[in-house]
C-alpha cells in the first residue's frame, strides 16, 4: 500500500512538474577569483540542458575554444541523464536509480560514544536598500546579504569564525528544475556522529531574496580580510521556444566508450593548425636555448581538458616542472604557440579529462579557505582523471601517453597533483 501511494503521488507530482516548466533559457557569467565560466541552463517541459564554457582572455582564449563542451541533459520523462559532446557527436547515458532494487543489507551499526560539543552561532542578515531597476524585463531589488559563523573553543571543530557577504540585484524569477523520484525506505544509519554541537541561528531583516541577476559574493578570513570572491552576471533570460532536439541525442550520435572518449581533446599539432585557421599569427621558432650540460629540455604546455577549470593550473604546472627537474630534465611551462616551435627536446602535455568533488569536499574547501582550517579543507573526496602525453620536439609525434585516475581526500587540486605525479613518473620512465 505504501508503494502504491508513493507511486501515485509521484505520478501526480510529475504531471504537475511537467506542465509547470515552460521554455526558459538563462545564461550567466560566473567569475571565481579571476577564472570565468559561462553557464547556460535551458528548460523545456520535463527536460533540462546545462552547458558550461570556460572563458579566457588573450592567447588562452584560443585554447578555451578548443576545449570540448560537454552538455548535461536531464530527462525526467526518460528517467536518465545524458552527457553530450555535440562537436564529436558522442554521448553517455546514466539511468536514474531503480527504486525497486533491493538494497544491500547495511552493516551492523558500531556503537560510537557521542560527546557534547560547544555552540555554533550562525548570524544571517538580509537588508533591502530600497533601490530598484529594470533588468531583463524584471524589477530587480538591491539587497545586501551577510552570513557569519562562529564556533566556541569547546565545539567539535574548535574555535572558528567565517563570514560571507553578497551585494546584489535580485528579482522574483524562478528557473528551478528537479525530477520527482520515488525513494525506497531509508536504511538505518550505521553509525552516529561522535560529537554534536548546539546550533544557534540568529536572523535580522524581513526582505525576501529571489533570483540573483547580478552581484558579488565575498568571503572573509578569520582576521576579517577578503579571502576570495565570486561575481555573478546574468547575460540572458529568455522565454522563447527552444528546439526539442537540444534535449536529446541525434540519430547519428554514438555512445562513447568512456569519459576519456567523450572529453578527448585535439592533439597539439591539431590545436596549432586550428589556431592558424582562425587567423592567429604563428610566431617563427625562436632560437634554441641550450639546456644545462647532460640535461634534456622539456616544455610543459598549458593544461587542457574538461576539468582544467576546476584546478589551480599554474600550481600544478610548477609542481610538474619541479618533478621533471628533480629527475634530470630542464623543464619549464610554455605557451600554446611554443608547442611546435622545435625549441625543446620534448614537449609534455597534461589533460585533465574530468574533476569531480563531493559535497563534503566543496563545503570543507570553502570553510578551510575562509577559516584557515587545513583539516576542514581536506574534508570529503575528490576524483580526477588525467592523461599525460610526451611528444617529440615537433610537438605532434607521440612518444608516450599515460592515463591515471586518482581519488583522494580534499580538493581536486590535491587529487590532480597526485594523479599528474604518478602519470608523469611513468611517462618519464618510458622516455628514459
Amino acid at each position: 500500500m505504501r508503494r502504491m501511494k508513493l507511486t501515485t503521488l509521484t505520478i501526480a507530482i510529475f504531471f504537475i512538474t511537467s506542465v509547470a516548466f515552460a521554455d526558459v533559457t538563462v545564461r550567466q557569467r560566473v567569475t571565481v577569483s579571476g577564472q570565468g565560466t559561462e553557464q547556460t541552463r535551458m528548460i523545456k517541459g520535463a527536460r533540462e540542458r546545462r552547458e558550461t564554457k570556460i572563458t579566457m582572455a588573450g592567447e588562452a582564449a584560443q585554447m578555451a575554444d578548443m576545449m570540448p563542451n560537454v552538455a548535461t541533459i536531464t530527462q525526467c520523462d526518460a528517467r536518465r541523464t545524458l552527457q553530450v559532446n555535440d562537436k564529436r557527436k558522442l554521448y553517455t547515458a546514466e539511468p536514474f536509480g531503480d527504486d525497486t532494487t533491493t538494497a544491500a543489507t547495511p552493516a551492523k551499526a558500531t556503537a560510537v560514544t557521542t560527546r557534547k560539543g560547544g555552540t555554533v552561532t550562525i548570524t544571517y542578515s538580509l537588508i533591502d536598500t530600497g533601490e530598484r531597476k529594470q533588468m531583463f524585463g524584471l524589477t530587480a531589488r538591491h539587497l545586501k546579504v551577510s552570513q557569519s559563523m562562529a564556533s566556541s573553543a569547546d565545539s567539535c571543530s574548535g574555535a572558528q569564525t567565517s563570514k560571507m557577504e553578497i551585494d546584489g540585484w535580485y528579482a522574483d524569477f524562478s528557473a528551478d528544475f528537479s525530477c520527482p523520484i520515488d525513494l525506497p525506505d531509508a536504511p538505518v544509519s550505521p553509525s552516529r556522529p561522535d560529537c554534536r554541537d548546539r546550533i544557534i541561528m540568529k536572523r535580522s531583516g524581513t526582505a525576501r531574496l529571489g533570483f540573483l541577476l547580478d552581484g558579488m559574493m565575498t568571503m572573509f578570513d578569520a582576521k576579517g580580510n577578503a579571502a576570495s570572491s565570486i561575481r555573478t552576471e546574468t547575460l540572458e533570460i529568455s522565454r522563447s521556444p527552444i528546439s526539442a532536439g537540444l534535449f536529446d541525442v541525434g540519430s547519428d550520435y554514438r555512445l562513447a566508450a568512456n569519459s576519456s572518449d567523450l572529453y578527448a581533446m585535439p592533439s597539439m599539432s591539431e590545436m596549432m593548425s586550428m589556431a592558424g585557421q582562425q587567423g592567429q599569427p604563428r610566431p617563427s621558432p625562436p632560437s634554441s636555448i641550450p639546456a644545462p650540460v647532460g640535461r634534456k629540455s622539456v616544455g610543459l604546455s598549458p593544461i587542457i581538458g574538461g576539468g582544467a577549470g576546476k584546478v589551480d593550473q599554474d600550481s600544478l604546472l610548477r609542481n610538474a616542472a619541479g618533478l621533471l627537474n628533480n629527475r634530470g630534465f630542464a623543464a619549464s611551462p610554455i605557451s600554446l604557440s611554443e608547442v611546435a616551435s622545435g625549441r625543446f627536446d620534448y614537449v609534455i602535455g597534461v589533460e585533465i579529462v574530468s574533476a569531480k568533488q563531493s559535497k563534503a569536499a566543496k563545503i570543507g574547501g570553502f570553510f578551510g579557505k575562509v577559516t584557515g582550517n587545513t583539516d576542514a579543507a581536506k574534508a570529503g573526496d575528490s576524483e580526477v582523471d588525467v592523461v599525460v602525453t610526451a611528444y617529440q620536439k615537433d610537438g605532434k609525434t607521440v612518444i608516450a601517453r599515460q592515463p591515471f585516475k586518482q581519488k583522494s581526500a580534499g580538493s581536486p587540486d590535491d587529487a590532480a597533483r597526485s594523479a599528474i605525479e604518478n602519470a608523469l613518473g611513468q611517462v618519464i620512465a618510458k622516455i628514459n
